[in-house]
């Protein structure tokens, strides 16, 4: 409860259709705009639900986080189908009983890219904004605007709305814990090349972003054209199941290039299909099983020095984007202090910090 919600999502693409699975959630729940799933979860936390599928599929739950049979892959991949089937019928109602075709999405669900892509691909939905602190974390804005009229409040634009430090304060402490450091002349060209040498870099830049999805102020950055990449990140950095994939961040003017129907998604909220002649460039932030990613893009004006890297990085290799996954550790939350990010640094396997304007790096041993 309360935790992995998007690895049934991440799950889903390597399921198949399966009758029998189907059949039986039909058989428990209703779908589509008038849903109804209280039969699962009319009592507080999963453990009822849980039991009662359990018993219904005549299989017990696993218990091996990060290990799934084909039968839990299709279950996964029709749970998904299901859930796509309930909220785009939701959006499709509303769009034809408002006389609206642009839909916003929030909620927690909304967290969950896969569906806003089959919402923003129904022929009905002309446009979609899905509120990129969909989750409850999300309150807090909510909270904010909840006096003003619907009519008064800005598209929202921007979630770097938490702290940033002076380069002075980095100064102090690294030089009060004895970190020796550098002060790249480009900062953005020394970790461009760092990237393209294969290291695992922490960018920690100007203010946190709000939210679930690191956007390059608290981020973990890598080279997108490889498998191997990915690899490392997933085995050295954040020691998760090595089947979940990455998501990458790239220029706005390059999505066009490198998506179906690409189009600006600077929060790194919905899901797009990858030309296929694309794909051999962007493999380490492809879904494995269906080319797919969830992409951000990214202008000067939304992050000047995320945008200079990534320009430089381009320039270098000839590929405008990177790989970008939060700066954390498995199950913890994303860095806010250099102090933290100083301990992730050193407590996981990156080679590389870029901290405002400087960088840190390990040592041979």
């Amino acid at each position: 409860m309360f935790n992995g919600e998007g690895k049934v999502m991440g799950l889903a693409p390597y399921g198949d259709d399966n009758p029998a699975i189907e059949r039986a959630l039909r058989e428990l729940i209703d779908t589509g705009a008038d849903y109804d799933v209280t039969e699962l979860t009319k009592r507080w936390g999963t453990g009822h639900g849980v039991a009662l599928l359990e018993e219904t599929f005549d299989q017990p739950r696993n218990e091996t986080p990060g290990e799934f049979d084909q039968w839990e892959k299709d279950l996964a991949h029709t749970a998904q189908k299901l859930l796509e089937e309930t909220v785009v019928d939701i959006a499709e109602s509303v769009v034809e009983q408002l006389g609206t075709s642009n839909v916003a999405l929030a909620g927690g669900v909304a967290l969950n890219c896969k569906l806003n892509k089959h919402v923003r691909e129904s022929p009905l939905v002309e446009d979609v904004f899905v509120q990129p602190v969909a989750h409850d974390a999300g309150l807090a804005l909510g909270a904010g605007w909840s006096q003003q009229r619907p009519a008064a409040v800005d598209r929202q634009t921007t979630v770097y709305l938490g702290p940033e430090y002076e380069t002075s304060e980095i100064w102090e402490l690294l030089e009060t814990n004895k970190i020796a450091y550098t002060e790249p002349g480009d900062l953005e060209r020394y970790v461009a090349e760092r990237i393209a040498d294969g290291q695992l870099v922490g960018w920690f830049q100007g203010r946190m972003e709000m939210g679930p999805r690191a956007l390059g102020a608290r981020s973990i950055l890598a080279d997108p054209r490889t498998a191997e990449s990915r690899d490392r990140v997933n085995r050295f950095v954040k020691h998760r199941e090595e089947w979940r994939p990455f998501a990458p961040s790239m220029l706005e003017d390059a999505a066009a290039d490198y998506l179906i129907d690409g189009a600006p998604a600077p929060f790194m909220i919905d899901a797009y299909d990858v030309d296929p002649e694309q794909t051999d460039d962007l493999e380490a932030v492809l879904h494995p099983a269906d080319d797919s990613t969830r992409p951000q893009t990214v202008r000067e004006d939304q992050h000047p020095r995320y945008h200079r890297l990534i320009s430089e990085f381009g320039d270098i290799t000839g590929v405008p984007v990177v790989l970008n996954t939060s700066f954390n550790d498995h199950a913890e939350p994303i860095v806010r202090t250099p102090t933290q990010a100083l301990k992730d640094f050193y407590g996981m396997g990156l080679d590389v910090l870029a901290i405002e304007d400087v960088v840190v790096e390990k040592t041979e041993s």
